[in-house]
């Protein structure tokens, strides 16, 4: 069991994009949420998605921030959720749909830089909801690599806790159900 420690990369990190991670590891395993398009409740506009659903990279860091992924009906999604994969200590896997294009645009180099160094993304997916708003289940987690057209996130648990690593029998599990895809 490894805890995160945020502090370690929060110096490569713009103070909007801080504030953006501070705000996912408080809104982290929280489920049926309602939607925030921004952080609430602070002075300055610090944008957590893009628009649309996707990878979103604020124009001025060098890291993907978040993944919005929309699963309703009534909004386009080209690729069939995959449910979280729940891990024995509470954190889980989250596989994230993403066709990788020969020549990397800018949004492709910043997840490569996520995952090379390491810097945590926060990760929100559309629930049913009781009523019309959106509602979201958030997370927050680290990308431990793409295999099949699929980002494998290890999301973190309750604690901030992920395990040192994920054998190869887990990873086999995590791969397999991308292949019945």
């Amino acid at each position: 069991m490894k805890h995160i420690d945020f502090r370690h990369f929060s110096s490569k990190l713009t103070h909007k994009h801080n504030i953006g991670l501070k705000w996912f590891r408080s809104m982290n395993n929280k489920n049926g949420e309602f939607f925030y398009q921004h952080v609430p409740n602070i002075d300055e506009k610090v944008s957590l998605f893009s628009a649309e659903a996707g990878l979103y990279k604020p124009k001025d860091s060098d890291y993907i921030l978040s993944i919005k992924e929309t699963t309703s009906k009534k909004r386009t999604h080209t690729h069939e959720h995959i449910p979280l994969l729940k891990l024995d200590d509470g954190s889980s896997i989250y596989l994230y749909h993403h066709e990788l294009n020969e020549d990397l645009n800018a949004t492709e180099r910043a997840m490569k830089r996520n995952i090379e160094e390491e810097v945590p993304i926060g990760i929100a997916i559309e629930v049913e909801s009781p009523d019309s708003r959106l509602r979201y289940d958030y997370k927050i987690g680290f990308v431990y690599g793409w295999y099949k057209n699929y980002y494998v996130i290890h999301c973190v648990n309750d604690d901030l806790n992920i395990e040192d690593d994920l054998s190869d029998k887990k990873l086999s599990s995590i791969f397999d159900r991308v292949k019945k895809k």
